[in-house]
C-alpha cells in the first residue's frame, strides 16, 4: 500500500513538473529547442529525469517510445529487450540494463500499460515492475506536443536496488539514464519521421 501510494505521489510530482496543458510549457520547450539535439537532466525527489526536444510528431515519437522489443538496439545500455506478454491492456517487457559502468546488471519485467491520450494531444506511458533484481523500477514518458511536427519527451526513472546504495547516486545515475534515453529515442523518432 505505501509503495503503492509513494509512486502515485512520484507520477502526480512528474506531472505537476511538466504540465499537460495545451502544448508543452513554452519556457521549457523554447530552452530544448535552442539546446537541441542535446538533451537535459533534472530530478523530482529521488527521481532521475531527462527532456528534450524532438524534431517529430507526437505520434511519432510515441511510436519509438512503444517499441519496447527494440530497447536493446536502440539503447545502448540495454543489453536485452523482449515482449514476455501483450493484451490489450498491458505489455510485459523483460529487459537487462547495465548500470554503474557495466559492474552490475539490472534484471526486470516491466508492465507498460497502453499509453494515456492527453486532450492536449500528447501522451503519458507509464511502466512499472511485477518482478526482478530491484525493490522498483517505474519509467514514465511523457510526450507533449509543441505542435504537429515537433515534441516534448521526459523520461522519468525511480529505481531502488535491493542492497543499500546512497540515493543520490542512483539519483544521478537514473538522471544520466533518462538523458540518455530521451536522446536515443529521439534519434530514433527523428528518423522515423515524414
Amino acid at each position: 500500500m505505501q509503495r503503492r501510494l509513494f509512486g502515485l505521489i512520484v507520477i502526480a510530482a512528474c506531472l505537476a513538473a511538466v504540465p499537460l496543458t495545451a502544448t508543452a510549457s513554452p519556457p521549457t520547450w523554447e530552452r530544448l529547442k535552442r539546446i537541441h539535439p542535446k538533451p537535459e537532466e533534472y530530478r523530482i525527489g529521488n527521481t532521475g529525469c531527462g527532456r528534450a526536444y524532438i524534431k517529430a510528431s507526437v505520434d511519432d515519437t510515441k511510436a519509438v517510445a512503444e517499441d519496447f522489443g527494440r530497447y536493446a538496439e536502440m539503447l545502448k545500455p540495454f543489453k536485452k529487450s523482449r515482449i514476455v506478454d501483450q493484451t490489450p491492456d498491458h505489455t510485459d517487457v523483460y529487459v537487462e540494463v547495465s548500470i554503474l559502468k557495466g559492474k552490475g546488471t539490472i534484471r526486470a519485467t516491466l508492465r507498460f500499460k497502453p499509453a494515456q491520450h492527453q486532450a492536449n494531444g500528447g501522451y503519458v506511458l507509464h511502466g512499472r515492475l511485477i518482478e526482478g533484481n530491484v525493490k522498483r523500477f517505474d519509467t514514465t514518458y511523457l510526450l507533449l506536443p509543441v505542435d504537429g511536427n515537433n515534441t516534448q519527451m521526459d523520461v522519468m526513472m525511480n529505481i531502488q536496488p535491493k542492497f543499500p546504495v546512497p540515493a543520490g547516486l542512483v539519483t544521478k545515475q537514473e538522471s544520466e539514464s533518462a538523458a540518455y534515453a530521451v536522446k536515443q529515442l529521439r534519434l530514433y523518432a527523428e528518423r522515423r519521421k515524414g
